[in-house]
């Protein structure tokens, strides 16, 4: 099975005035790389601006307006997104669920799971540490700013329309060079009993997916079931309360990042020739991190 690797995001609350101008207090025109890099060597993040108590964000964080979306939520109702149970996984109940999460991949892209058997307490423990963590002193959290390794805090800032208003704690189990004493110690033991459940849980969901195709267990996302399974285009809405919201994203990722993938042998056909040309990870994840995909998916990018 492909290991995991997952971010930790915490976007900060106060909601303060946007700068929206091109020039600076002098008139002179706005210098974004030096600003940018002014930041990144301050090894304060996102919460750093906060707390120096700036009343404006940074004209490097905001987007131009031509690239912002201009689709408002269809819908602010949870009911429309499906909910799978996986207390019957390993019971009778399995072929009820490889059917019901085949179908939500087929119409939706998205949904979410109950009864997954990670203990409340684990999840509480794991967003309580990660809370933990960015409230510490920006001399201990810079110890470990872009340090490209297992292990990494930072802002995500790329040189492309807009760094996003975030702090992110990243930790890849799967590096190969992966140490559990290169996490924090104030959130290590919550990040590695997470580690442990998520994975899991991954496991029993790819199981469940690749059954819905006719597959057997292996990793998928769109392009390699030839769009049989959606992979729903979705943003993240500003946070409208005056306080920081931390979210825990995982990822599984396949440790072959230079083995050739596209659509599986099994999906394709006369009638539904493959779809995507095949790819490396490797180039796949560094077109995600440098290219400016103009609000388009990055899968286009491999669309025949």
């Amino acid at each position: 099975m492909p290991s995991s690797f997952f971010t930790i995001n915490t976007e900060q609350g106060k909601i303060i005035s946007v700068a929206v101008t091109a020039m600076s207090a002098d008139s002179k025109p706005y210098d974004r790389l030096k600003d940018i890099k002014a930041f990144v060597e301050s090894k304060a993040g996102v919460k750093g601006l906060v707390d120096s108590g700036i009343t404006s964000i940074p004209p490097f964080f905001i987007h131009p307006p031509d690239s912002l979306s201009t689709k408002a939520p269809t819908s602010s109702n949870p009911n429309i997104i499906p909910t799978i149970d996986l207390s019957g996984v390993d019971s009778g109940k399995r072929l009820v669920l490889v059917q019901q999460v085949a179908h939500a991949c087929r119409e939706l892209g998205f949904f979410q799971i109950v009864n997954h058997g990670i203990p409340l307490k684990v999840m509480e423990n794991m967003i309580g540490a990660i809370k933990s963590f960015n409230e510490q002193p920006t001399e201990i959290k810079s110890r470990i700013y872009g340090s490209k390794r297992s292990v990494d805090f930072g802002c995500n800032i790329g040189m492309l329309k807009a760094a996003t208003w975030r702090d992110t704690l990243r930790v890849l189990p799967s590096h190969s060079n992966f140490e559990p004493k290169e996490i924090p110690e104030i959130c290590r033991d919550e990040v590695l009993e997470w580690d442990n459940e998520v994975k899991q849980v991954g496991e029993v969901l790819m199981g469940l997916l690749c059954e819905g195709l006719g597959l057997e267990n292996r990793f998928v996302f769109q392009i390699l079931t030839n769009d049989e399974y959606k992979s729903v285009e979705h943003r993240v809405l500003t946070n409208s309360h005056d306080e920081p919201r931390a979210s825990v994203a995982v990822f599984f990722n396949t440790i072959n990042n230079d083995v050739l993938y596209g659509p599986f042998e099994e999906l394709v056909s006369t009638d539904k020739p493959a779809l995507y040309q095949p790819f490396t990870l490797s180039d796949f994840m560094k077109r995600y991190v440098t290219e400016d995909l103009g609000g388009k998916s990055l899968k286009n990018h491999y669309r025949l």
